[in-house]
């Protein structure tokens, strides 16, 4: 599958993930002074297109869907390694803890008719300096003649210092933080058969240069 082929399905997936979010997030709410919310969307415009190999392309969101989801500020963004062709799609949101803490994908990638291919598990990455970020990670496919689905996704939150992946309700990990970032890595899933170079899964190599920048940032 070419590259211009594959952003497809992946691209459709953070339209999915915001969109299923939106009613949760306007029913969920925390009090955070809006300096705070600007300073934190003052951060995410400093997140550069270029990091080592990997070169981005935005993709804004929609302004309507941003601010029915109490979204600050967000980064939707596509990273292709100029060298082994592998992609990754990111999407970076930050806001109040009440909305930006619910709705997991394996809730709303359900209800948009994929299929729940793995149990959440947890990943750590790490990213230099003894530094680990912790995410949840899982499998969806949304089957189709011609052109099935089958993505990975990892999602974490970071409210302090680090990423992390609670296993308690995250609403309640995070209340007391006074802006909270939450970031999803979209990917499809390695094909075991495919001989282009690119059935590895580039999440790790992605992370490994995007967090210590994130991490400076923010």
């Amino acid at each position: 599958m070419s590259p211009k082929r594959k952003i497809i399905p992946v691209a459709i997936a953070l339209v999915v993930i915001l969109g299923a979010g939106i009613v949760h997030g306007v029913t969920t709410f925390r009090w955070t002074a809006a300096s705070e919310l600007k300073t934190a969307g003052e951060k995410l415009a400093k997140i550069p297109l270029t990091i080592s190999d990997w070169v981005g392309k935005d993709a804004p969101l929609d302004e309507r869907q941003a601010k029915i989801g109490q979204i600050a500020a967000s980064i939707s963004r596509q990273y292709v390694n100029t060298k082994t062709g592998q992609m990754v799609m990111i999407l970076l949101v930050c806001g109040r803890p009440g909305p930006i803490s619910v709705h997991t994908p394996e809730v709303c990638y359900k209800g948009s008719g994929y299929e729940i291919a793995s149990e959440r598990k947890r990943e750590s990455f790490d990213y230099g300096e003894n530094k680990a970020a912790q995410f949840w990670s899982i499998k969806v496919n949304k089957p189709d003649i011609m052109r099935p689905e089958r993505m990975i996704i990892d999602y974490g939150w970071f409210a302090k210092q680090a990423w992390s992946a609670p296993e308690a309700d995250a609403r309640f990990s995070f209340a007391g933080a006074p802006v909270l970032y939450k970031l999803y890595t979209i990917r499809e899933q390695a094909r075991p058969n495919d001989r282009s170079g690119t059935d590895v899964d580039p999440a790790g190599d992605f992370l490994k240069d995007f967090l210590p920048v994130l991490q400076k940032t923010l």
